[in-house]
């Protein structure tokens, strides 16, 4: 800590610029099958699976695959287009049938 005339400098002092382990590739990969493969996981599962701090779980599930928790599931947040098409689908099917 630098410290001049009885005030302390407020900016980050030089560290080794250490990757993070836990965002990895294969973390990414590994998060992305434990999700497909059961996306009605708490975060806190994920974590334990994983082996990685909560904010990390939180942050690849959120950041990383742009998903948000609805009624117990992973959604994404954005639909694709298939999945638009699907909707689009299912709705004119609902309309037809109660017609």
């Amino acid at each position: 800590m630098n410290v001049k005339n009885g005030w302390r400098s407020v900016k980050d002092a030089e560290r080794s610029e250490r990757p993070s382990t836990s965002t990895a590739d294969e973390k990414k990969e590994e998060a992305t099958a434990i999700i497909l493969a059961d996306r009605r996981l708490t975060t806190e599962e994920i974590e334990l699976q994983l082996g990685v701090s909560q904010d990390t779980a939180y942050s690849l599930v959120f950041d990383i695959f742009g998903s948000r928790k609805i009624s117990a599931k992973w959604v994404p947040k954005h639909l694709t287009e298939e999945y638009k098409d699907n909707r689009q689908d299912s709705c004119c099917s609902l309309l037809r049938y109660n017609r």
